[in-house]
C-alpha cells in the first residue's frame, strides 16, 4: 500500500514559492523572494493535475508511489484574494523616475542684446537657449548662422505650455476574488502502467442516467463504458471539479 501525502500539502505549494536568488527590477540588487498566487475570480470548472511522472537518476521516467488525498469536496476559500492588505504596497515593476530636469531661463541681458540688434525676442531667447547662455556674442553669431529657421521667431514651446510629467503605468491594487469557491469532484483520470512509457489512462466521471436519476461514477475506458464499482481517487492524475 502507497504511502497518503495530504491534498492540503500539495495545494499549498502549488500557490507559494520561495524564489532565493531574485534580482529586484527597482534597485538591481538579489535578495530572496516570496511569492503567493491567489483566485480574483473562481471558474466555473477547476482541472487540477498532479504531477507523479519524474525521472530518475538514469533520466528514465517513473511514477511516485504516493496517494493524494484529494476530497470529493474542495473548500479553496483560503486561496481567494483579498484584495491589498495592512502594511501592504504595490510592488512596483520599474525604478522611480529620474527627476524632471530645471526649466531653462534664458538671459534676459542676452536677449535684450539680440533685441538691439534688430532681432525679435522669441529669437534672442532661442538663442540663449542654444548656446546655454554662453554670452551676447555666442547667442548673436548663433542668430546669425540660423536665420533661415522657419520658427527662429516663434514662441519656444516651453514658454506658452508645459506637459505634465509622464510615468510609467501601475497596476490597481489586487481587488477581492469574487465566486464561490466550493467545489465538488466530477471526473478524474488515471494511469496503469509503471511509467510514463507504456501504460493505459482510464477516466471516470459523475453523471446521471436520467434527468430524474441520481449521479452514478462511471468508468471509461476505450470503448467501455460501465458503472464505476470504486473510485480510486487516490491515484488519479487530472481531477476535474465543479463549482457549487
Amino acid at each position: 500500500m502507497w504511502p497518503s501525502l495530504p491534498y492540503k500539502a500539495c495545494l499549498e505549494a502549488a500557490f507559494h514559492d520561495v524564489a532565493p536568488a531574485w534580482t529586484s527590477p527597482v534597485t538591481g540588487t538579489k535578495t530572496t523572494a516570496l511569492k503567493s498566487w491567489r483566485f480574483r475570480s473562481f471558474p466555473r470548472y477547476l482541472v487540477l493535475p498532479v504531477y507523479r511522472f519524474y525521472l530518475d537518476d538514469k533520466w528514465t521516467p517513473q511514477k511516485h508511489a504516493v496517494e493524494v488525498d484529494m476530497p470529493m469536496d474542495l473548500d479553496l476559500e483560503s486561496f481567494r484574494a483579498k484584495g491589498r492588505q495592512k502594511g501592504e504596497e504595490i510592488f512596483q515593476t520599474s525604478a522611480a523616475p529620474a527627476p524632471a530636469a530645471p526649466k531653462f531661463e534664458p538671459d534676459e541681458m542676452i536677449v535684450m542684446a539680440a533685441v538691439s540688434m534688430g532681432f525679435s525676442v522669441h529669437a534672442g531667447r532661442r538663442a540663449a537657449k542654444a548656446t546655454q547662455n554662453a554670452g551676447a556674442e555666442h547667442a548673436i553669431n548663433w542668430i546669425m548662422a540660423n536665420m533661415d529657421l522657419p520658427d527662429l521667431n516663434d514662441p519656444i514651446a516651453s514658454d506658452t505650455k508645459t506637459s505634465a510629467p509622464t510615468s510609467a503605468p501601475v497596476d490597481p491594487a489586487p481587488t477581492p476574488g469574487a465566486g464561490s469557491s466550493q467545489y465538488s469532484l466530477v471526473g478524474m483520470v488515471t494511469h496503469q502502467g509503471k511509467n510514463s512509457g507504456h501504460g493505459h489512462y482510464i477516466c471516470y466521471t459523475l453523471r446521471k442516467a436520467s434527468k430524474e436519476g441520481k449521479p452514478q461514477w462511471a468508468l471509461f475506458n476505450d470503448r467501455k463504458v460501465r458503472k464505476a464499482l470504486k473510485l480510486p481517487k487516490g491515484v488519479a492524475y487530472i481531477y476535474l471539479y465543479k463549482q457549487k
